[in-house]
């Protein structure tokens, strides 16, 4: 959506419209595509038209901050361990400036 462009930087940001499309792709794949993970399990608990209730709601409430979490204020994009607290057993990161 506009607003999610204009909040994430849209592709005409400064980590380029690789980094901006590979973040539409986590996003999709996540929720929003019909085959997505979730909605190939949820729409039929859920119904078609509170499965895309669900899906309006999440685009709001969460797409901006989702997208946002690939543009770092460092450029760098780092595993931050596992849930439960530790550090990462990968130590893997990503420079955001170098994907082209």
């Amino acid at each position: 959506s506009s607003a999610s462009q204009q909040a994430s930087g849209g592709q005409g940001s400064q980590r380029g419209p690789s980094m901006w499309q590979r973040a539409q792709k986590r996003w999709s794949a996540l929720v929003a595509a019909p085959r997505s993970r979730i909605a190939l399990q949820m729409r039929a608990h859920l119904g078609e038209d509170h499965w895309q209730a669900f899906v309006r709601h999440a685009e709001d409430k969460w797409k901006t901050q989702f997208l946002r979490a690939f543009e770092p204020s460092t450029h760098v994009l780092a595993c931050a361990g596992p849930i439960g607290g530790g550090p990462c057993p990968y130590q893997f990161s990503i420079y955001t400036h170098s994907i082209a």
